[in-house]
C-alpha cells in the first residue's frame, strides 16, 4: 500500500512541476504573440490541456484498477476515459481556429451566467428586504458579468490574449498549490 502512496506522490509532483512549466510558458507565449501578432499560444495551451488531461486520465485509470471489486460503482474508469477523450479532442484539433473561439465562447457563457446568477441574487435580495447596499452590489456585479461577457464575445480578438495569460496564471497557481500540497503532507507523515 505504501508504495502504491508513493507513486501517486511522483504523479502529483510530475503534475505540478508540468503545470508550473506550462504555465510560464502559455504566458510567456500569450505575450510574445499579442507583441508580434502571432498565434502560437493556442497550440502550447492545447498541447498542455492535452497532456494534463492524459496524466489525469492515466491516473484515474489506475486508481479504479486498484480499487476492490466490492466497490462496483466508482467512476474512476470513467473519468479517466473522458480525460484521455478530451486530451486526444485537443490534439486532433491543434492548429485549428476552433480552440480560441472555443474557449472565448466559453468564457463569454461562464461571465454571462455569472451575471445572471447574482441578477437573480439580487431579486431574491429584494424580495427578502435585505439591506440596500448589497441589493445595489450584486447587480452592480451582475451588469459588470453581463458585459464582460458581451464584450468578449464582440472584441474576440483582442480578449483572447488576456485570457490566456489569465490561464497560464492560473496553470502556474495550480501546480504551485499541487507541490505545496504535496511537500506538506510529506513533511506531516515525517513528523
Amino acid at each position: 500500500m505504501k508504495n502504491i502512496i508513493i507513486r501517486f506522490r511522483w504523479v502529483g509532483i510530475l503534475l505540478g512541476i508540468l503545470l508550473i512549466a506550462a504555465g510560464i510558458v502559455i504566458v510567456a507565449m500569450s505575450i510574445y504573440d499579442l507583441i508580434n501578432e502571432k498565434n502560437i499560444a493556442t497550440n502550447v495551451l492545447a498541447i498542455t490541456a492535452a497532456s494534463i488531461c492524459f496524466i489525469i486520465g492515466a491516473a484515474f485509470i489506475v486508481a479504479g484498477l486498484l480499487i476492490p471489486l466490492s466497490n462496483f460503482f466508482d467512476s474512476s474508469f470513467a473519468f479517466g476515459a473522458i480525460s484521455i477523450a478530451a486530451g486526444v479532442v485537443l490534439l486532433v484539433f491543434l492548429g485549428k481556429d476552433i480552440i480560441p473561439e472555443i474557449i472565448i465562447y466559453l468564457v463569454a457563457v461562464a461571465l454571462i451566467t455569472f451575471g445572471a446568477i447574482y441578477l437573480v441574487r439580487g431579486i431574491l435580495m429584494i424580495v427578502n428586504k435585505l439591506p440596500v447596499i448589497k441589493i445595489v452590489l450584486a447587480f452592480v456585479i451582475a451588469t459588470i458579468g453581463i458585459a464582460a461577457g458581451i464584450v468578449s464575445i464582440v472584441m474576440r480578438e483582442q480578449i483572447l490574449y488576456v485570457v490566456y495569460i489569465i490561464i497560464g496564471l492560473l496553470v502556474i497557481t495550480a501546480g504551485t498549490i499541487e507541490l505545496v500540497t504535496l511537500l506538506k503532507n510529506k513533511r506531516e507523515r515525517i513528523e
